[in-house]
């Protein structure tokens, strides 16, 4: 029994001291959060793009793409992190729902990965992202939506 609290106090001081460890290349972005974007998407189709924040380091990323069969929405949860040795550039994933309203509707689940750049001295982002879905009303799985991205920051 001693040799069980021991190896777990251990445990817990060997977690502790890494958890205090700050020598990261990764960040949370330290970007204003008040700052609503709007822009276009042009990839493998043509799309709106909008981005509602959250807080510092997440938010609520919408998009509507047009087909030439019909339209996707999708609305993604993204986590945001600045990379700190490039200023204004910053990494982004997440996750959520995509409707397809196309000849049959579908339903997906899809993920949200993708780099941006802030561009200095003018409201505008920049950036590619990837969205592979799972579409689950097909059991089908799309891995060709990517796009680049211009929005402007109000």
């Amino acid at each position: 029994m001693k040799n069980l609290i021991l190896c777990l106090g251990a445990l817990l001081l060997t977690i502790g001291a890494s958890a205090q460890k700050q020598d990261t290349s990764i960040t949370t972005t330290k970007e204003k959060t008040t700052s609503i974007e709007l822009g276009v998407r042009l990839g493998n189709n043509f799309g709106i793009d909008a981005v509602l924040p959250f807080a510092k380091s997440s938010r609520a990323h919408l998009g509507a793409e047009i087909f030439s069969d019909g339209v996707n929405l999708g609305a993604y949860a993204d986590w945001v992190f600045a990379i700190n040795e490039a200023a204004g550039l910053s990494a982004f994933m997440g996750v959520g729902p995509e409707f397809y309203l196309r000849n049959n509707f579908d339903f997906a689940v899809a993920g949200d990965f993708g780099i941006e750049y802030n561009i200095n001295d003018f409201p505008m982002k920049i950036g590619f992202d990837y969205r592979p879905s799972f579409i689950l009303t097909g059991a089908d799985f799309s891995t060709s939506n990517w796009g680049f991205t211009a929005r402007y920051q109000f």
